[in-house]
């Protein structure tokens, strides 16, 4: 709840655990619904959080709804038109992944300030 605004806030919380070398390069994803790509509440956040380390802090990604209802719409297509081998196909489902890039260009790392608090 945000006393100053008085603005309540839906926080959906999702974590993933993803051990990296120093020279990692892919994108950090979680596993997210279908139905998420319908699910744009504008008081709805979602907090992805990475649990790199024990010994080190989480990360933390703060992202409004509708803009990961799009990404993680996009991904999907993406995935699903993907080039296959010959005579590969691949079947809809109902999972989804959200994906960031390390260098996180969207500024999600630590975006408190959605919360406006």
């Amino acid at each position: 709840m945000n006393e100053k605004n008085n603005i309540g806030f839906k926080i959906e919380v999702k974590t993933t655990q993803e051990i990296r070398g120093p020279k990692s390069t892919r994108p950090i994803s979680w596993l997210l619904n279908k139905k998420n790509e319908a699910y744009t509440d504008s008081n709805l956040i979602y907090c992805f959080v990475l649990l790199e380390h024990l010994e080190t802090m989480p990360r933390f990604f703060l992202v409004k709804s509708k803009d990961v209802a799009k990404l993680i719409s996009e991904q999907h297509k993406a995935w699903l038109n993907m080039p296959r081998a010959a005579g590969k196909t691949v079947i809809d489902g109902n999972l989804r992944k959200f994906k960031i890039d390390l260098d996180d260009p969207h500024g999600y790392e630590n975006n408190w300030e959605l919360l406006d608090l």
